[in-house]
């Protein structure tokens, strides 16, 4: 069963409907029809068709097709057969609130309670990359000091900085849904560059200094 919408509208109203039922394998169906709408029935969805056409192929005498077309005003197919018993479905970890993640309930098996917890830690360091990105950038371009270059190598040891960090945070997220031992090594590659770029931009790393060369008056 294949079906096609041109266009949804805010109100539900399907504009644009094409429906092929292959389920009758020796009789395939296909339905036009300018609107539709899926509504749920007493026994189970429904496809509400209007203003269209279904078109059937029919084998007469001899085994020659014959397209039988019906016109509608008003046209309801049942999607009952189709529909899978609805039951709980267990929400991703994406789904969920970060207290729902670092404290998962006891009835999970232990890859799922896992994968939570460090699905939570991970959400608590990952706003923190945004700040140590912008003081590896920062640290790249005030420890140089003057580069007849230009600020260019500046940038690239930049960029490699933050995609080496980026990699970094990631990998040791993905052991950590595993070994959640690994979950502080998580923090300290998002916080320990930060605060080695931050020692750079405060001044505190040592820098190159240009010596004056001294002018002796005339």
């Amino acid at each position: 069963l294949t079906v096609y919408v041109r266009a949804y509208r805010p109100d539900g109203a399907l504009e644009g409907v094409v429906v092929h039922d292959e389920r009758q394998a020796k009789q395939p169906v296909t339905m036009l029809a300018e609107e539709g709408s899926l509504l749920q029935g007493p026994d189970g969805p429904l496809f509400v068709l209007k203003r269209g056409d279904r078109q059937e192929f029919e084998l007469k005498g001899g085994g020659t097709p014959s397209l039988s077309m019906l016109h509608f005003d008003r046209y309801t197919l049942d999607l009952t057969a189709n529909a899978a018993p609805p039951g709980d479905r267990s929400p991703k970890p994406k789904e969920l609130y970060v207290q729902e993640l670092l404290d998962p309930p006891a009835s999970l098996s232990e890859p799922r309670r896992m994968g939570r917890i460090a699905e939570g830690h991970k959400r608590l360091t990952w706003p923190l990359n945004a700040l140590a990105f912008a003081l590896i950038g920062l640290a790249a371009l005030l420890s140089k000091g003057f580069d007849r270059r230009g600020p260019w190598p500046s940038l690239l040891i930049a960029t490699i900085g933050v995609v080496l960090d980026q990699a970094l945070t990631m990998a040791i997220g993905s052991l950590a849904e595993k070994n959640l031992a690994l979950i502080p090594l998580l923090y300290a590659a998002t916080i320990g560059p930060a605060l080695v770029c931050l020692a750079v931009v405060a001044g505190g790393w040592p820098r190159r200094r240009t010596r004056a060369t001294a002018v002796q008056p005339a």
